[in-house]
């Protein structure tokens, strides 16, 4: 009893997981289409073998090993696409967790936590200014910024200006500058506007890599909490309706492939013909109605990627 207890639950985990911008998928979705395969196979290969055999009792027992085989086959894959997603899901909510706490701390407690990462990633000679920071790195001096704002808002373009200055003024042709949000435009232009200096610009998502790289962070049981109360939230929600899992174009296409299907088969097996054609005809159609009541897909942008902008 406790375990059937615990399938709304897991079921819902799972879901959450699928659930990505919008992209409604869920595991009864799987469920069905692994019942539609079963379903085709067995009944292709049990035609099959007693076409070949004549005898239905072997057929059946080819058939529904066939049928198993390949449901196996589709849940493994499944399985890890799930495994997958779940660990893309628990990355997302480490940093939305990390970077709230980094949020967190004052001017003081942030520098010093930047300062200490950097010694640990092998960054030499850091000395803490008031305002930046100074240290080598590869047997080269260079001079590092910050600006501690919500994750939410981009970094003033001055103040990457202020950077420039202090560079200019005390010789330093590299420096970086880290935030705990990210950079528009006009902070990288600013950047490459200063002659004679470098200034690569570090966003939120990579100072958060470069935290955990250096151990900062000691939180997988405060992930995990955060991770389960976001699920919890989102089983609270009730995000995922019938339709928004069923009316999609992805569902279309696989009902219209399982129709030529049966209307292939309809044509190997002649006797069968009406049978397998009206099972045909039923997929086809369904297929081509669901995918008129189903939306447009709309795909997001390209997704930032933040290293990419990190200048060279």
């Amino acid at each position: 009893m406790t375990f059937l207890k615990q399938v709304p639950d897991k079921i819902t985990e799972w879901n959450c997981c699928l659930d990505e911008n919008n992209r409604h998928q869920s595991v009864i979705g799987w469920l069905l289409d692994a019942v539609l395969l079963f379903m085709t196979v067995f009944t292709i290969s049990y035609l099959w073998f007693v076409y070949k055999t004549k005898i239905p009792v072997i057929s059946v027992l080819l058939a529904a090993s066939l049928s198993a085989l390949s449901g196996y086959v589709y849940f493994r894959q499944r399985q890890r696409q799930l495994k997958k997603k779940y660990q893309e899901k628990w990355k997302k909510a480490a940093y939305e967790y990390r970077i709230k706490n980094l949020f967190k701390l004052n001017h003081k407690q942030f520098k010093w936590t930047l300062a200490k990462a950097l010694l640990r990633i092998g960054i030499e000679d850091i000395k803490v200014e008031n305002k930046h920071i100074t240290a080598a790195c590869k047997n080269e001096k260079v001079m590092i910024g910050f600006y501690h704002v919500p994750y939410t808002s981009f970094v003033p373009a001055h103040e990457v200006f202020k950077l420039s200055r202090l560079m200019l003024r005390y010789g330093y042709k590299n420096g970086y500058f880290f935030t705990t949000s990210d950079f528009d435009d006009a902070c990288r232009q600013a950047a490459r506007d200063t002659p004679g200096v470098t200034i690569r610009l570090i966003n939120g998502n990579i100072l958060v890599d470069i935290m955990d790289t250096a151990g900062i962070f000691d939180d997988k049981q405060a992930v995990d909490k955060y991770l389960t109360d976001k699920i919890k939230d989102y089983k609270l929600q009730g995000k995922q309706s019938l339709k928004q899992l069923l009316i999609k174009q992805k569902n279309a296409k696989t009902y219209i492939i399982y129709g030529f299907l049966y209307l292939g088969t309809a044509f190997v097996f002649p006797s069968y013909f009406i049978y397998f054609f009206l099972i045909a005809l039923f997929f086809i159609l369904l297929g081509i109605l669901v995918y008129i009541a189903s939306p447009s897909e709309k795909h997001d942008p390209k997704e930032y990627d933040i290293k990419n902008h990190i200048l060279q």
